[in-house]
């Protein structure tokens, strides 16, 4: 009853390998005048091919592929790659062919012009109709780049078309981005698509936050435009300089007119008026600030002094910087600044008096006082993200980058309790730094049963905050304890499990992937080499806890199988104490039986 099934399910594979044997999938072609038709490319050299059908007059039965537009019929036959005898047809149509053409072209416009006509290349071959061009809306069409546009035009001709027109978005578009499609329709033949896109700039504006500044300080008037400016674009109407829209007023008071023009010749203008309330403090060289005012700025020495900083990018040079930014001057010498000397070159939006290093960051370091050891730097100057540099007691300074303000992160090797010293801030955003000489946190960590903690779940917690921890996963679903011996770790009680993997390592060898203790012994999950086979109450212990001995929510998170787990215990020359985890029954396997690993660690 079951060769017919195989049979049948043979002679489907054969049909599907048969129908992927041709040159193509479509079995229709674009007329150009050349022979088409579908060709196998299994076949050997004395296949025929015989084609019949109708083009332009009855054709066939030939041995040479057609030219003209029809519908045609290929009949081969022969041998296959295989030697196997095939005789097969298939249908295929020459059609007419019709194709746009729309090369990359200018993307934007000033509003109120037109966009840059765009050639649009128009191609049919083997055509019974006039062919018409559609333009998408908001765009027109042309025989040629001056005028004549309009939503769409008519090619006509009797066979063959090809011809560059011209497309463009229109005049009367508003700010914005247009795309749509451009078509092309002949009778008897698919239309031809593609797609254009322009986008129209809107114009400039200006803004000002406020209408009045105080004589030497410099304010920001911000523009917008998508078109670049021609030159620097600003112009004003008095004695008030403007760089990149930066107005210093260090003018008599007044009224000023501020121009911009872009890349459109587009100009918007704003009005600032000078007072003469306050003036900015005088700075010199030997402060930590310096005003703004498109000078080399910084402290001048007797030495080779070198500028290193970052102002948008990293600055190193011999020269004095001009744009603002927080840098360092080393090698001064003649200087009673000292050297290194750290300023800052700023703008000054307000009047009054300069204050040294504004720019550079302050804050305060805090600590937690449950869970995992985390500290928390909050910011009272500078907006981030910041290099910490902190240190705790006894121990070597510790770099953290990319630190939020006020968002918590965690520390290095966190013991229970510990005081945190914060050495020094680095705002990323200006590259300013302080120095600190005070300034502690302490965290408190409480640690809890079933807590991710140092590469693993806390399965025990002591009086003091120590405790063992568990692998997120088992080591082996199957291993040997190890060879019949006399080992001497018969320890079982808690805390034993390290000095019996140690005495069954010194017996066994140091092959650790053969037995038990060994594979435990080499796991290093969370950075820490000092893991190990737990004793028979450590064993215990995990499975109460963490197990499928323990109540919600911590039944079974350590993820342990319905299996026989190996402890370090040993029972005697040939046995030694596993636990089934799913019932909690521990027994004495012989040490030849191949049962799971799950490796513990202390902290």
């Amino acid at each position: 009853m079951k060769l017919p099934k195989i049979k049948s399910l043979f002679l489907f594979f054969v049909l599907i390998m048969l129908s992927s044997c041709w040159d193509t999938d479509t079995f229709t072609y674009g007329y150009d005048g050349l022979p088409h038709g579908p060709m196998r490319l299994d076949s050997d050299r004395t296949a025929n091919y015989i084609y019949t059908g109708t083009g332009l007059t009855e054709y066939g039965p030939s041995s040479l592929k057609p030219i003209n537009k029809g519908t045609y019929t290929v009949n081969v036959s022969g041998l296959d790659q295989n030697g196997i005898a095939f005789n097969e047809s298939h249908v295929f149509e020459i059609v007419s062919n019709l194709s746009l053409n729309l090369p990359i072209a200018i993307l934007t416009t000033c509003i109120g012009n037109s966009s840059t006509p765009a050639s649009l290349g128009v191609t049919g071959l083997g055509l019974t109709a006039s062919v018409t061009i559609t333009a998408p809306e908001n765009f027109e069409i042309s025989t040629n780049s001056v005028d004549n546009y309009s939503s769409s035009l008519t090619l006509t001709n009797t066979n063959t078309v090809s011809q560059t027109l011209y497309i463009r978005l229109n005049s009367t578009a508003a700010d914005g981005i247009y795309s749509g499609t451009i078509t092309a329709s002949s009778t008897g033949v698919t239309d031809a698509l593609t797609t254009i896109s322009r986008t129209v700039l809107s114009k400039p504006s200006l803004s000002t936050n406020a209408i009045s500044l105080c004589l030497d300080a410099t304010y920001l008037i911000t523009k917008t435009s998508a078109i670049p400016a021609l030159g620097n674009g600003w112009t004003v109407s008095g004695t008030i300089t403007v760089n990149d829209g930066y107005v210093t007023a260090g003018a008599t008071p007044g009224n000023y007119t501020v121009s911009y023009t872009d890349g459109c010749a587009q100009t918007v203008t704003a009005t600032v008026t000078v007072t003469s309330t306050s003036t900015l403090a005088a700075i010199t060289d030997g402060l930590a600030s310096y005003k703004f005012n498109n000078n080399p700025q910084g402290p001048l020495g007797s030495g080779n002094v070198i500028y290193m900083g970052y102002n948008g990018f990293n600055y190193s040079s011999t020269i004095r910087p001009t744009n603002t930014g927080f840098y360092r001057a080393n090698n001064v010498s003649g200087s009673s600044a000292g050297s290194p000397f750290e300023f800052d070159i700023f703008r000054c939006t307000t009047c009054g008096t300069v204050s040294s290093f504004g720019t550079r960051p302050q804050g305060t370091l805090s600590g937690n006082t449950s869970g995992t050891g985390q500290l928390t730097y909050t910011s009272s100057n500078g907006g981030g993200p910041f290099t910490i540099v902190y240190q705790a007691t006894g121990a070597s300074p510790v770099t953290v980058n990319n630190i939020s303000s006020t968002v918590a992160f965690n520390v290095v090797t966190p013991t229970i309790t510990t005081s945190y010293k914060l050495i020094s801030v680095t705002d990323e955003s200006t590259k300013a730094s302080t120095d600190f000489t005070g300034t502690t946190a302490s965290i408190t960590v409480t640690h809890s049963i079933g807590e991710s903690f140092g590469g693993g779940i806390v399965f025990y917690v002591d009086e003091n905050n120590h405790g063992l921890i568990a692998a997120t996963s088992d080591q082996s679903n199957g291993i040997a304890w190890g060879p019949y011996s006399t080992t001497e770790a018969t320890a079982t009680a808690m805390g034993t499990g390290l000095a019996n993997t140690t005495k069954i390592i010194s017996s066994q060898g140091e092959t650790a992937t053969n037995y038990a203790a060994g594979l435990a012994s080499t796991y290093n999950g969370g950075g820490n080499n000092v893991w190990y086979l737990p004793s028979k109450d450590e064993l215990n212990l995990m499975y109460t806890n963490i197990g499928k001995g323990a109540s919600s929510p911590n039944y079974n998170i350590g993820g342990f199988r319905d299996e026989y787990y190996w402890s370090s215990s040993e029972s005697g020359y040939v046995n030694a104490w596993g636990q089934n985890f799913l019932s909690g029954f521990q027994s004495t396997p012989l040490k030849s039986v191949t049962i799971y690993v799950r490796a513990i660690r202390a902290f």
